[in-house]
């Protein structure tokens, strides 16, 4: 069972990443070539997979961002926090407003404040990304993250991205 965590910490993740990387595609406003794509897919990787980022966990868990539920209060500002120029300065260049505006409220968090809960650090290793062969836009990338902490090893992890959604 404790195999089968460690896996799924890094599996669940990984799907999110492969969702990200289709927003990624779909989203693309200009054309890119194919070295610009991978060098996109590795940023994102390597943000994604090494962590966590403790400038990110410090203002998330700053009361400033923290947003209140049901009490009626509308809690929208006009001025953008530090967090969210924090975001929009690692991501906001890969997507289109409303995929940036998903990624940021359903993936970019989580791997960095799953290691932090939980006392780990993480770090890519390598990244291999690859054009399909049999696909035009879609690549295929394996990723090799180091653990560190309660959790020692390596995992390695393959997965497929399309520039088409």
């Amino acid at each position: 069972m404790y195999i089968y965590r460690k896996q799924a910490r890094v599996a669940i993740p990984l799907l999110m990443l492969v969702v990200l990387l289709l927003m990624i595609g779909c989203s693309a406003g200009s054309k890119t070539t194919t070295e610009e794509e991978k060098g996109i897919i590795e940023t994102i990787v390597n943000h994604q997979f090494t962590g966590p980022d403790l400038e990110l966990v410090d203002l998330l868990e700053d009361p400033a961002h923290v947003v209140k539920i049901g009490t009626g209060e509308t809690s929208a500002k006009e001025e953008p926090t530090e967090l969210d120029l924090y975001l929009k300065d690692i991501y906001g260049s890969y997507f289109n407003e409303a995929m940036y505006e998903e990624y940021i409220g359903t993936y970019a968090m989580s791997t960095h404040m799953e290691a932090y809960n939980n006392d780990y650090s993480t770090d890519v290793k390598d990244v291999v990304v690859e054009e399909s062969e049999r696909t035009e836009g879609a690549y295929t990338f394996t990723v090799q993250v180091n653990y560190e902490g309660r959790d020692e090893g390596t995992n390695y992890r393959s997965d497929r991205a399309s520039e088409h959604g």
